[in-house]
């Protein structure tokens, strides 16, 4: 337990949580182009919308929210990832 404190308090979580928000936001850039694509080649209507997913992890990082925060009532649970979240929405 004492060595995931350590983790914690020295930042390494944080710093790999926004490596990992930024590839969920690439992959999810990645799959929608692939459905826009797959879906102009079926229905013949090219879909228009732009996604900068990994502009918004940024912004948010700069921001000051936390990539990922602990559960304060379970420290055996695992945490949730207010920028993810904020992505995935």
């Amino acid at each position: 337990m004492q060595e995931r404190l350590s983790y914690m308090e020295g930042g390494w979580v944080q710093i790999e949580m926004v490596k990992l928000c930024t590839s969920v936001a690439k992959l999810i850039e990645v799959e929608f182009k692939r459905f826009s694509t797959i879906s102009a080649v079926v229905t013949g209507h090219l879909i228009n919308e732009e996604t900068d997913l990994q502009e918004q992890v940024k912004r948010l990082t700069e921001r000051g929210v936390d990539p990922y925060e602990e559960n304060q009532k379970d420290r055996t649970q695992v945490g949730s990832s207010p920028i993810l979240l904020e992505v995935a929405q």
